[in-house]
């Protein structure tokens, strides 16, 4: 059994993203709300320090659901960046 907790955000009026995976950096499945196939991942790029979306292979994006889930991964960056210097402040 995963010790990953149930988390669901709501991406809009057709996706939501699932976490589903929570190491040094989280990971979140995008899907659409009617079931379906996963549309890809949102989760740390090292090279760009910052949350970037992995499109599955063969979806396509109309620019309002690509706005949603780059609001979303600008979300988790900032968050990151908050924590990350909260970590180095308690350290000092």
């Amino acid at each position: 059994m995963s010790n990953v907790p149930f988390v669901v955000e709501c991406l809009g009026k057709y996706m939501d993203a699932r976490l589903t995976a929570r190491r040094k950096t989280d990971q979140w499945t995008i899907r659409p709300l009617r079931g379906g196939t996963d549309l890809g991942v949102v989760k740390w790029f090292g090279r760009w320090r910052q949350y970037a979306f992995y499109p599955a292979s063969g979806t396509i994006f109309n620019p309002d659901c690509m706005d949603e889930i780059s609001q979303f991964a600008r979300g988790l960056s900032i968050k990151h960046r908050v924590m990350a210097s909260k970590v180095r402040r308690d350290q000092v």
